[in-house]
């Protein structure tokens, strides 16, 4: 006996995935607004081009803190994977 597809059950998830990805788009298209603009308050925007990611690139504060970061992942990884050869 062969087994009928019925593809029609897309019809009732089609417009959920609609809304979801409606619902994912605006967030994102601010994000990007504003990764490339400033603000003062009051909703005016100003362009700032490259210019954040630039200072970001050459900030020591970002550097250290990407080392620290490195350093407790290094350190969590080192005690999780003794923890869980121990555990055996």
């Amino acid at each position: 006996m062969e087994k009928t597809r019925n593809n029609r059950a897309w019809f009732l998830v089609l417009p959920v995935l609609a809304i979801v990805a409606f619902s994912a788009v605006i967030p994102l298209m601010t994000v990007v607004n504003y990764a490339f603009n400033d603000t003062f308050g009051n909703n005016q925007f100003f362009w700032a081009g490259l210019e954040w990611f630039d200072e970001m690139i050459h900030s020591s504060r970002l550097h250290a803190a990407l080392g620290r970061q490195a350093l407790f992942s290094a350190i969590i990884l080192a005690i999780e994977i003794l923890w869980a050869s121990s555990s055996r």
